[in-house]
């Protein structure tokens, strides 16, 4: 709801569930047919059963509570954070009922319209809807009762910032919107600083950022493995063969490696603001980069390595590609995870939108000035699939010079962006634990 509105309705004797209720009601049923059309697309696509009346009707049935389940955990996880394992349970519940209907198969939907192409609909799957049906009705009453709970001061700062991002949105600034649903960091059982004073080591010191947002940092983690398998998988297919599937899986798994090696810490913003903001004790030298770098490219080539060995179990497993990743297919590998986290250094050095990007261009197709918008916007993004694309087509030894190329210009644009000389940093890249008394007094 629009933050003045929220007000002036929290300002009268209305109690909150009659006014929340009906907005809650609305994105219930927005999730859930989100997630029903999902999964009776891929569950009918699958099994190619458009044509079955029984079987469109019980995977239509099956998705809309699983959608309805879905939709109330949302719900229930974004009123009461302390019910996550609560509706978690419940989630895990549906799942289970659903998997009853086929005998304990672990793709419910996709059976299920496997188990209806029988002349008649059975028992057992009446006994599974039935099941959904129950836990549905019992996630919607938790969900209900969370808006009947929810705190009128947190929902006006969710108010507050949902107007905000919406504001950010609209003037094309998407990622001070998403900077506004970052998670804040919590738990300081471990400091950056030693007894002495002295600023811990650089990898200490990510590993402790990384602690303090723990959900955010697991993330990044399980997008690292995964992106780094991909990509493994998709170099060394793409070796044996041509066409479409070798280039998507490579791609996919460049663009995980890209989003985990900015999950994995809050460093690369610390750097950018270290480097654009005011310094509070004087000038620095290039140990904020070494700081706030080593951790999360540590981070990407240690999971880099375990995604490269467990490429080969895939390989063996699908026989894509016989004997594993060759070497040319490994250098490819490693030239992806350097493209990413050149490409993430350059996405996390975004300030403000430049001006200059809000002037027309002027063609005979129209204005096409929101493309270069779009292009500052998802400027790391692009520069990955680009890289990935022409790494595609290169030979290891002209990649290699590809990827310096790439990765230089992403560094030379991400200082240029907090209007660093990036001759001037990259000639003080030493390490600094700490500075003196008398250095802080001289500052």
């Amino acid at each position: 709801m629009p933050p003045f509105v929220l007000h002036v309705l929290q300002s009268t004797d209305l109690p909150p569930p009659t006014y929340l209720t009906r907005v809650a009601r609305r994105r219930i049923i927005g999730a859930s047919l989100v997630v029903t059309l999902l999964a009776v697309l891929l569950a009918l696509g699958i099994n190619r059963a458009f044509g079955r009346i029984d079987v469109v009707v019980v995977s239509v049935a099956s998705a809309l509570l699983t959608g309805v389940i879905a939709g109330s955990c949302w719900l229930i996880g974004q009123l009461r954070s302390g019910l996550v394992v609560a509706t978690t349970g419940a989630a895990l519940l549906a799942v289970s009922a659903t998997a009853l209907v086929v005998d304990l198969q672990p793709i419910p939907l996709a059976t299920l319209v496997a188990q209806g192409a029988s002349p008649s609909v059975g028992s057992d799957v009446l006994l599974g809807l039935a099941q959904l049906a129950a836990v549905a009705a019992l996630v919607g009453w938790a969900a209900h009762r969370a808006i009947m709970l929810a705190s009128p001061d947190r929902l006006a700062r969710e108010s507050t910032r949902a107007a905000q991002a919406l504001v950010f949105t609209g003037t094309g600034t998407f990622h001070d919107a998403l900077a506004l649903y970052r998670p804040r960091p919590a738990g300081l059982r471990h400091a950056l600083l030693r007894h002495d004073g002295r600023l811990r080591g650089p990898v200490a010191h990510g590993v402790v950022r990384a602690l303090r947002t723990p959900v955010r940092a697991g993330f990044g983690l399980a997008c690292l493995l995964a992106g780094s398998t991909l990509a493994s998988v998709g170099t060394a297919w793409s070796g044996a063969a041509d066409g479409l599937g070798p280039t998507s899986t490579w791609t996919a798994g460049a663009v995980l490696v890209y989003l985990g090696a900015g999950w994995i810490s809050e460093t690369w913003r610390s750097l950018r603001d270290e480097l654009y903001l005011p310094a509070l004790l004087g000038g620095r030298d290039g140990g904020a980069a070494v700081r706030h770098t080593t951790w999360p490219i540590l981070a990407s080539l240690v999971t880099g390595l375990v995604g490269w060995s467990a490429s080969h179990v895939l390989l063996e497993a699908t026989d894509l590609a016989r004997g594993g990743p060759d070497v040319a297919a490994s250098v490819l590998m490693a030239l992806t995870v350097v493209v990413a986290l050149a490409a993430r250094f350059l996405r996390e050095m975004k300030v403000q939108l430049p001006v200059e990007t809000l002037t027309p261009i002027v063609t005979p197709f129209g204005d096409l000035s929101g493309l270069r918008v779009l292009a500052w916007q998802f400027d790391g993004l692009l520069t990955v699939m680009v890289s990935v694309a022409v790494l595609g087509v290169a030979t290891p030894g002209s990649g290699v010079i590809v990827v310096a190329a790439i990765a230089g210009t992403c560094l030379w644009w991400g200082l240029e962006r907090v209007d660093r000389a990036p001759w001037a940093l990259l000639l003080r890249l030493r390490y600094r634990t700490g500075r003196t008394d008398r250095e802080i007094s001289r500052c």
